[in-house]
Formats: structure tokens, sequence, C-alpha cells
């Protein structure tokens, strides 16, 4: 199949693009024209800005666009793109999807995604995500990087997340978004993977904060005191005893932590491992390094919810790091 790409596009009497391959060119898109052209997918490889003057429509197993180029934007301008894949079947086939070494600083906004077999959009870092109508996913609605913004979108049916969050060190935010109907492809993935949320959100299942309060949680596992700090799920932390005790100001993840019958939307009356903020002391600790030690020789914190004189609140203790316990994890 032939490739559409941005040094083609001057081929074209009805689209522009600026001269310079380093500078950033408006080109106006619709099906008649990238089907004049070869068809899809449009590859990507120098900065450029996108407007769609149709509905696009792309055959299966088919991306719509793969960026190669850092500092493109696609402004769907009300439009949408179209696979022929229904929910939820995982396969190929992206609308827009990231390939290459760069692929930064993406902007997809203010239109509709949906029928895509692969992830409907796929991009790298610093990505901005706004004002979409994402739905019918095989794999996932959003998938975005490290230090991306996921705003103001609406994401539904998809086989795995709806919105999925990497990036650790510098999280995506995400907010005002609403996602509903996720993990239809039998592998029952929460709404929300990852990321931290900016302002309020709404997940049908509740892996989201309608306050964009800060999210913590108790793992349903249980570990020994070595796994401690490596038991939350991206874009969590082991907790400290510190941030626990402020919890008034925090949000319990129900989705992803530990629940029992009468616990409510508030964590359960169990210990977990917290950091005890006294490294290397306290912490399950083989020299320097806190939470590497299942001794029975060496000693964790353990807290877990309390009231005293009945104001709520956490209790701590220390206990041999060879007990295995769950472990309390906190949003980034």
């Amino acid at each position: 199949m032939s490739r559409f790409t941005v040094l083609a596009v001057l081929l074209l009497p009805c689209l522009v693009l600026a001269a310079s391959a380093h500078a950033r060119g408006r080109v106006e898109l619709n099906q008649a024209s990238i089907d004049a052209s070869g068809g899809f997918p449009v590859v990507v490889t120098a900065p450029t800005n996108y407007v769609l003057t149709s509905d696009l429509v792309v055959p299966a197993a088919t991306d719509g666009f793969v960026l190669q180029a850092s500092d493109v934007v696609v402004d769907l301008n009300g439009f949408s793109i179209r696979g022929p894949a229904t929910c939820c079947t995982p396969g190929f086939g992206s609308a827009i999807r990231f390939a290459g070494i760069d692929g930064n600083r993406v902007t997809v906004h203010n239109g509709g995604i949906r029928d895509f077999a692969g992830d409907c959009l796929s991009l790298n870092t610093d990505a901005r995500v706004e004002d979409l109508m994402v739905r019918s996913c095989g794999r996932n609605g959003v998938a975005v990087g490290g230090g991306s913004l996921v705003e103001g979108n609406r994401v539904l049916d998809t086989g795995q997340h709806g919105i999925r969050m990497s990036g650790g060190t510098q999280p995506p935010l995400y907010s005002g978004n609403a996602v509903a109907r996720s993990g239809l492809g039998g592998g029952s993935e929460a709404a929300v993977f990852g990321g931290r949320a900016g302002a309020g959100n709404t997940c049908d299942d509740g892996s989201c904060s309608p306050r964009g309060s800060r999210r913590y949680y108790l793992t349903p596992d249980t570990v020994e005191g070595d796994h401690g700090a490596d038991d939350c799920a991206p874009g969590f932390q082991m907790a400290s005893i510190y941030e626990l005790a402020l919890s008034s100001n925090l949000e319990y993840d129900t989705a992803l932590g530990e629940v029992n019958p009468d616990s409510g939307a508030g964590p359960p009356e169990a210990g977990g491992w917290a950091r005890g903020a006294r490294s290397p002391f306290n912490s399950c600790s083989t020299g320097p390094s806190p939470w590497t030690s299942d001794a029975v020789s060496d000693e964790g914190t353990v807290a877990a919810p309390a009231v005293t004189n009945g104001v709520p609140g956490f209790f701590a203790q220390l206990v041999p790091c060879n007990f295995t316990f769950r472990v309390w994890c906190i949003e980034r």
C-alpha cells in the first residue's frame, strides 16, 4: 500500500505545506485527498498542523496517521476518524499512532475517534489529548506517555483501559474526562491506568476521583518486606506513615485497593507496609537500601487505620521483615 507522506503533499493542489522541511505547515486533509495520494496511512515526517475537512474512514488493520516527527497537531475540526472494527477484540490499527525514535509534543483535539482494533489513539511523551469522543477500541482508548495532558474527553467501550498513562518520573495529568465500559476484552482492565488527576474525572468503575484528590490504596496481595517498595501500580509509590496521617485529604481507590464488605468508600481495617521516614532504619533494609530485606532480624513499619479519642488516623508498629503484609500505595 502506498503511503501519504508530509513530503508528498506538495503534489496535491488542494493542500498547503510550508516550503522548509523544518517549518510547521498547515495541511487540510479530507478523504478524497488521501485516497488520491494512495490511501492510508498518512506518514508524518515533519512538524505539521493538520486540519480535517471531512470524516476519514480507514481500512481494517491499518493506521490512520503514523507519526515519525515531533510538534504535530491534528485538529479533527469536529470530524471523526473511523475504522471498521467492532469492540472489543484486540488487533491492529490505530487512528493515530506514534512510531519511530522521535514523536513528542503531539496534540490531537476536537472531534471523534472510533472503531479501531488497536489503541484508538497511541501517542508518546508530552502529548495533549483534548475534547475527543473516543469509543469502540480493541485495546486502549487513549494511550500516552510521561508529561502528557489528557483533558475533557469521553472514552467508551474499550477492550482494555479507557485511558492508559505511563511515565513514573513525570506522570501525565488528566482532568475532566468521562470514561465508561472499559476492559470489555475479558481482562477487566480499569477505566483509568496511571497518571495523576489535575481535577475531577468520572469513571464508572471508580478508578478515578471525581474530586481530583490524590488517591491511595492498600494492595490486595501480601509481600515480605523486601518487596514492599515495588508492589504499587504505575503512577503510585509506597506511602509514608506521614502521608497516611493526612488521609482526610486523600481518596481511597476502591478499584485498585483491598476492600472489605463493610469498609465503604474508605480503607479496610488492615495493616500494610509503609515508609517509616527514618531510612534506612525501620525500613527492612539491606545496608543503606530500604525495603530490600526479608530477614527476621530486620524490621519494617506496618501502618493500619485506627480511631483515637474519636479521631480517625493511623497507628504504626515495627514487625520482622519476613512477615507478609499488604502495601500502602499513594499517587506520585
